[in-house]
């Protein structure tokens, strides 16, 4: 979890094995209560996951794994402050990807960011058409067809595609994550899947 993480100590209430049946809002639960247990827990349900797609934000690790043990230090250290929530999945993507915007405005100009303004940053979510496909006739011919579709789309349509795909996310919780409403959402995938029907034809 990382030296800084490591550091954290608190008395805690619950065996390890109990920590691991609860429900994700019952350890958000415990982590305001001061349970370094279920903080630890936390941590590693959510953490493979809060890589992947942070990684397909700025594909840069180092940035990555930073931004993650960032956003569970502020969690650890406002803990008093927090509120009980019922989604925490969808408010540690929505944190984390608010955070990894705020890092990479400061390395914009150092990070390539496609269709962003002066004063707009986009995550650009780079996804594999080996992940969408695993086994049809013509496979590679198929691949690069769908890899040049994916590439087309923009970088708001990407991550809507992944959000819903990849993770399976309701249009409720992509809602939060990207800070959109529901029919943007809706639309997003719509129109994203009629471009690469229409790519792909």
């Amino acid at each position: 979890m990382g030296k800084r993480l490591k550091a954290l100590s608190k008395k805690d209430e619950f065996s390890s094995s109990k920590i691991e049946e609860l429900t994700d809002p019952e350890l958000w639960k415990e982590v305001i209560n001061g349970n370094k247990k279920a903080f630890e827990s936390l941590y590693f349900r959510h953490y493979k996951d809060l890589y992947k797609y942070a990684l397909k934000m700025s594909g840069n690790p180092g940035l990555v794994e930073d931004s993650i043990h960032d956003l569970f230090l502020k969690i650890w250290n406002r803990r008093k402050e927090l509120q009980e929530v019922s989604g925490v999945k969808t408010y540690l993507w929505r944190s984390l990807r608010n955070g990894m915007l705020s890092k990479l405005r400061k390395k914009n100009r150092r990070l390539k960011i496609l269709n962003t303004s002066k004063d707009e940053v986009k995550p650009t979510i780079k996804l594999n058409a080996e992940e969408l496909i695993i086994e049809r006739e013509n496979y590679k011919q198929i691949i690069k067809e769908l890899d040049n579709a994916l590439s087309k789309l923009t970088p708001s349509h990407r991550e809507v595609l992944y959000l819903k795909f990849y993770h399976g996310m309701t249009y409720d919780e992509i809602e939060e994550v990207m800070s959109i409403n529901y029919q943007t959402a809706r639309n997003y995938v719509y129109k994203a899947l009629k471009f690469l029907k229409e790519i792909l034809k």
